[in-house]
Formats: C-alpha cells, sequence, structure tokens
C-alpha cells in the first residue's frame, strides 16, 4: 500500500469536504465528470497519496461547483502558489514615514491594518474613533485588531455604531478577500483559534456566526448597501456618519491596506464631524505606531512559516 503523504492531508480533506458539499460520489466525479477510466486516481487524492497538477485542479474545481476561492485554497495547499511575501520590520518603519507625516493631521480617522486587520498605524483622529478617548497604547500593548473594535464587548464601541451587523459582514468579507490567495497559510487556518482566544465565549460566538455565514462570493443586498459605510451615535438621536475607502498599499507587497474615512456629505453630518474631528487638523500630537508598544517583530512572525 503506497505510503499516504502527511503534507497532502490538508489538501486531501478539503477536496473531500468540496465533494461532500456537492453531493457527488467519488464515481461521479472520477468517471463521469472527469472522464476517467477508474475512480483511482481520484481515491489516491482523497487519500493524500497523488497531488494533481494545476490544471487537473482547475478541472476538479469546476467539476465539483467549486468558487474561485475554493481553488485558490486548493492551489494553495498543492504548493502552487507562492508564499506571502512580508516585508522586514526595518523596511516597514522606513516606506511608511511618508504615510505617517501625510495622515498626521488629516481631520478624519486614517490607519492602516496588515493581513490579519491588525492596527499598524493610526493618525491622532482614528485613536479617539479607535478607543473612545482612551489611551490606544493599551490596545497597541495587545495588537489591536480591526475585528476587536466590533466584536469585543469589553471595548463597548460596537454598541455604538448604529450599522454594526452589515459592518462586520463588511469586515469579514473584506478579509477573506483580502486573503483569498493565503487562506492555505497558517495564520489564516489558525485565525478562528486566534479570535477566539483574544474574545469573551460570548463574544466568539457572535464573530464566528459572522464567519462561517459570510463569503466572498456572496454578499447580501443589505451588505452591499451598506458596504464603506459606518454609522455612530454620539448622543441620543445625534449621529455622525462616514463612508470609508480601503486602498491597497503595493509597494509594501500589498501587505497592509490604508483605511480612511469622510464624512457623508450632506451639510449637516459634514458640520458634525468637523465639530467632532475639526481640531485634528492642526493636532502637534502624533500617530499610533505599533511598534512604539508592542513586539512588532513577533506581530510580522505570524506570517512566516
Amino acid at each position: 500500500m503506497a505510503h499516504v503523504k502527511t503534507a497532502n492531508l490538508p489538501f486531501a480533506g478539503t477536496l473531500q469536504a468540496l465533494r461532500n458539499r456537492t453531493g457527488k460520489s467519488t464515481y461521479m466525479v472520477a468517471r463521469k465528470c472527469m472522464d476517467w477510466n477508474s475512480e483511482s486516481p481520484y481515491l489516491l487524492m482523497e487519500q493524500g497519496r497523488r497531488m494533481p497538477d494545476q490544471d487537473t485542479i482547475i478541472r476538479l474545481v469546476k467539476c465539483l461547483d467549486g468558487t474561485f476561492a475554493d481553488q485558490c485554497l486548493l492551489l494553495g495547499l498543492a504548493g502552487y502558489l507562492p508564499p506571502m511575501q512580508v516585508p522586514t520590520l526595518e523596511q516597514i518603519q522606513r516606506e511608511l514615514q511618508p504615510i505617517i507625516e501625510a495622515i498626521q493631521g488629516y481631520p478624519y480617522p486614517v490607519y492602516l491594518l496588515d493581513r490579519s486587520f491588525t492596527y499598524w498605524v493610526a493618525n491622532p483622529a482614528a485613536k479617539m474613533l479607535v478607543n473612545q478617548m482612551n489611551n490606544v497604547d493599551t490596545l497597541g500593548e495587545r495588537t489591536a485588531s480591526a475585528f476587536d473594535l466590533s466584536f469585543d464587548s469589553r471595548l463597548g464601541i460596537s454598541k455604538g455604531i448604529q450599522n454594526i451587523e452589515s459592518l462586520r459582514q463588511e469586515q469579514v468579507r473584506r478579509f477573506k478577500g483580502l486573503n483569498v490567495l493565503h487562506q492555505h497559510e497558517a495564520f489564516y487556518l489558525d485565525f478562528l483559534d486566534f479570535m477566539e482566544e483574544r474574545l469573551l465565549p460570548e463574544d466568539f460566538l457572535v464573530f464566528d456566526e459572522v464567519w462561517r455565514t459570510t463569503s466572498i462570493e456572496q454578499p447580501s443586498t443589505a451588505a452591499l448597501q451598506q458596504l464603506g459605510y459606518i454609522r455612530f451615535a454620539i448622543a441620543q438621536d445625534i449621529n455622525v456618519e462616514f463612508n470609508f475607502f480601503a486602498d491597497r498599499v503595493f509597494f509594501l507587497g500589498d501587505f497592509f491596506e490604508l483605511v480612511r474615512f469622510n464624512p457623508v456629505p450632506t451639510a449637516e453630518n459634514q458640520q458634525l464631524a468637523l465639530n467632532i474631528f475639526g481640531g485634528f487638523q492642526d493636532t502637534k500630537e502624533d500617530c499610533f505606531k505599533v511598534w512604539d508598544v508592542a513586539d512588532a517583530a513577533n506581530i510580522l512572525s505570524r506570517y512566516v512559516e
């Protein structure tokens, strides 16, 4: 009997799960869909004893009614996708400096997130928004994540976000979309465990539900309407509304995205936002930089297998 290759087992299990999702038998896949003479080649794949080539994987995904995300995951597990290129801390600090200088006096929140949505840089306006006027360094010491703000009830921020459910869906969808080529890597495969360690049990149940029910292929109508939009309650019956935009930072290997907020362009809302954030235009306060309060090299090590 051929030896089962341990390295092939994640691929084998994922392929089997995809087939089970469709309800197709191994016979249907091998004989009817792939037009092979026997089931053996396919069975060997599900047993981890044979690794197909790239073209065969693409054909199998099509046969199994899989998505582009399914295809990327299988190609990654099979070793056909290059690993993520992670910049060094020295490169990050040097090459982000022009952005840090540019966003410091921007009156509205701007921050940089990495592939796990960990905060690396936040301008003074974002520090106020992120931590409700508290010391953002307290969050920085535990490598604050954008998911903490929307799912961690201990921070109290999610209670003030009027469209919290659609925002949570948007976050998870964007996270999955950003990492569609890296689903096979350890930081992504371990992400649910990572979040379970960070959140209270009741908060993790909410996160897990959103994670399982939100996909990049089938955005809901409600989520589409709310994409890039957030509404904060600052007092009873008084809300301030922002549109936000996420731009990829390509010069650091697409490892970061820059998220910037602009007030929804109605006269009343813009005046309200200016009243709250206008003082940051002339601030001398420094931007939050995660390497000032946490072991940034350790954060980067999560992405290196």
